[in-house]
C-alpha cells in the first residue's frame, strides 16, 4: 500500500511540474539543436493497429499502411532519413504510416518535415497517436500537401500547438 501511495504521489508531483512548463509555439516547429539518437529498434514485427499500451519511447515510421513493411523506430530527433543508422537503411520518403510511442515527458509530440534538416512543410503527431494510412489523403502537411511517402526528418517537441 505504501508503494502505491508513493508512486501516486510521485506521478502527481511530475504532473504538477509539467503543467507549469512553457509550450512551444506552433508557428515555429523547427528545432535547429536537434540531435541524432542511435536507432536501437528496427524492422519491428507489425502489430495489430490500435493495440493499447505499446510504449517504447520511439517515433516509428513504416513503409506501408497499417505498420507493414520496413519500419524504423527513432528515440531522438533525426534530421535526414536517408541516413537512418545501422539496420534501418534509407527511410527517406517511404513513410505511409507512423506511430508516436514516446514516453510522457516535456518533449512527447513529434513534428515531421517533408525535407531533411527540419525544414519545409511540416505536420505534428501528438503523444500516443498514430496515422495508419497516408494513402487515404487525410494526413497532410501544414501547406495542404499530401504526406504519403514524403517525410524526411522529425523532431520531438513540447506540443503540437
Amino acid at each position: 500500500m505504501n508503494t502505491i501511495r508513493a508512486v501516486l504521489l510521485s506521478m502527481a508531483t511530475v504532473g504538477a511540474l509539467l503543467i507549469g512548463m512553457p509550450a512551444a509555439s506552433a508557428d515555429t516547429p523547427d528545432r535547429k539543436t536537434a540531435q541524432e539518437a542511435p536507432v536501437a529498434a528496427y524492422n519491428a514485427e507489425p502489430r495489430e493497429a490500435g493495440a493499447a499500451g505499446v510504449v517504447d519511447g520511439r517515433f516509428w515510421i513504416y513503409e506501408h499502411a497499417y505498420e507493414q513493411g520496413r519500419g524504423c523506430g527513432y528515440g531522438g530527433d533525426w534530421n535526414n532519413y536517408q541516413y537512418s543508422g545501422l539496420n534501418c537503411g534509407n527511410m527517406d520518403n517511404i513513410a505511409t504510416s507512423v506511430y508516436n510511442r514516446g514516453y510522457v515527458h516535456q518533449y512527447d509530440d513529434v513534428v515531421m518535415w517533408r525535407d531533411p534538416g527540419f525544414v519545409g512543410p511540416w505536420m505534428c503527431l501528438g503523444h500516443g497517436d498514430y496515422w495508419q494510412d497516408f494513402t487515404l489523403g487525410r494526413e497532410v502537411f501544414h501547406t495542404g500537401e499530401s504526406a504519403d511517402n514524403k517525410i524526411s526528418s522529425h523532431a520531438w517537441v513540447t506540443t503540437c500547438g
